[in-house]
């Protein structure tokens, strides 16, 4: 009886302990880490190099001034609108015709003194010069008699050797008069040498530029619009003095700029790792900080070929084309002179008018919208939102590949210089060496190693990310980057 009793109790206690046994294992198994996997899939990927930038109109003029002085007229302020041709600016002129002035009595007397010669000498030119040779030989014979006089009487011992020098020199300075109005009467005679017409017409040259160079800067006084858009900067006033912009070191003043916004660009500084990627002609998607919601894109029109450093940093001036706006994927947008039409709509069109192209299967018909810029329709080459100075995120696409095999970024393991993937496979994880390609912020495309559908495990260890002014990403049919990956 006694046994019975013991066995009894024994069981008894064995009930309650195997309920609190199988509830620990429980929770010790539900503590237990999860392991997490992910679906080998293949879809569309595109890189892109990633950077900030500014908006700038794509075509900006300096307006300088040809003539330095001050300023009598400034009728225009910054925003106005200006057509080729306004006047912008107008100068103080007194001090440039008062030039023009002394220019023109220059090239009259010039003139003059040309066409004299060129008329030869007249008659009475000619008796003028016989009557000052005979004037002149006249003084030398009287200078001449008057110094025989006086040696005669200083050697006598009436007058002193300072007489005798005094007649000397008055006989002298008669030899000279009389031998300068022989010359004059000889070339009066034989007519102007041709040098002294050739020097003449040399002359009347000059003073013909010296002309036209004070009529030019009269005119210049007065600034013209030379190109048609909007004064975007005003850097003097009225009264102020402007230096010109010819012949000086410091490029003279800068009195005005315009800019075309009609036709604007950004310009992104690229750093030196990313620019072997960037070329002319690549798409380029564009984000503004200022305005929310839209998207535009652009084209590639320029890469500087001489880098800047700056804080040890080398990058390379990239001027991006804005071609329109785009719209988000739930809406159609139009705004201005530009009409933007969702992707939704693009795709639906897309089924509608192209069904033939059906059997290329959905990547087929997204194929012009993984491109990552909405369809637009260019009304008109209008840009009104746009303001010069607001900061824009750029989107280089440098690289594009379609149906390609897919994992996260976070399954990619690298072992001993090579990377590795843990595949699912009977339910046991097995190593597997694969070979990469093309990678975005969040994925990264497998040429060799796997299979579309298989199981591969993600590590929980966060991935090490690019450098930051450089990016890839990648759009997916059927959600944003990073979705549609079967994670579990």
């Amino acid at each position: 009886m006694r046994k019975i009793i013991v066995a009894i109790v024994s069981i008894i206690l064995i009930a309650g302990i195997i309920p609190g046994i199988s509830s620990c294992l429980k929770k010790k198994d539900d503590n237990a880490p999860k392991i997490k996997t992910v679906i080998v899939r293949r879809g569309d990927m595109v890189s892109k190099v990633t950077e900030t930038g500014s908006v700038e109109p794509k075509t900006t003029v300096e307006v300088k001034s040809k003539v330095g002085g001050e300023i009598v007229g400034l009728p225009v302020k910054e925003g106005d609108l200006v057509r080729k041709g306004d006047l912008l600016v107008e100068l103080d002129t007194t001090n440039l015709r008062n030039r023009l002035s002394q220019a023109r009595a220059d090239l009259e007397s010039a003139k003059a003194k040309l066409s004299t010669l060129l008329a030869g000498e007249r008659p009475q030119d000619i008796a003028k010069a016989r009557e000052s040779l005979k004037q002149a030989e006249i003084k030398l014979e009287d200078t001449s008699i008057k110094l025989d006089r006086q040696n005669g009487l200083f050697g006598q011992g009436f007058i002193s050797k300072q007489d005798v020098d005094t007649a000397q020199r008055e006989y002298e300075l008669a030899q000279s008069i009389y031998n300068t109005a022989s010359l004059s009467l000889s070339l009066t005679l034989e007519g102007a040498r041709k040098q002294d017409i050739i020097s003449a017409r040399a002359s009347v040259l000059k003073a013909e530029v010296s002309y036209e160079q004070a009529t030019s800067d009269v005119n210049d006084a007065m600034i013209y619009a030379p190109v048609s858009g909007t004064i975007l900067e005003k850097n003097v006033e009225e009264g102020e003095k402007v230096t010109s912009g010819i012949g000086n070191s410091s490029g003279g003043t800068v009195i005005l700029t315009i800019g075309d916004l009609s036709s604007m660009k950004i310009l992104a500084k690229i750093n030196e790792v990313d620019i072997t990627k960037v070329n002319t002609g690549q798409d380029v998607e564009i984000a503004l900080d200022a305005i929310r919601g839209r998207k535009y894109c652009g084209r590639v029109i320029d890469i500087a070929s001489l880098g800047k450093v700056a804080n040890n940093i080398v990058t390379y001036d990239v001027a991006i084309e804005i071609l329109g706006a785009g719209g988000s994927r739930q809406e159609t947008v139009e705004s201005g002179k530009w009409k933007v039409e969702s992707r939704q709509e693009v795709k639906g069109r897309g089924e509608r008018e192209v069904g033939r192209r059906q059997e290329a299967g959905d990547r087929g018909k997204d194929r012009g919208i993984v491109r990552g810029i909405n369809r637009i329709q260019n009304l008109a080459s209008s840009n009104e939102q746009l303001k010069p100075g607001m900061t824009a995120d750029v989107d280089i696409i440098t690289d594009r590949k379609t149906g390609v095999l897919y994992v996260p970024l976070e399954a990619i393991v690298e072992h001993r210089g090579r990377k590795e993937i843990l595949v699912l496979e009977d339910g046991k994880f097995v190593s597997r060496k694969i070979k990469t390609g093309l990678q975005d912020e969040t994925r990264v495309e497998i040429i060799e190693g796997l299979t579309e559908g298989e199981k591969v495990k993600l590590n929980s260890l966060t991935p090490k990310k690019g450098k930051t002014n450089s990016s890839s990403r990648s759009h997916m049919p059927g959600g944003p980057p990073g979705m549609g990956m079967g994670r579990r």
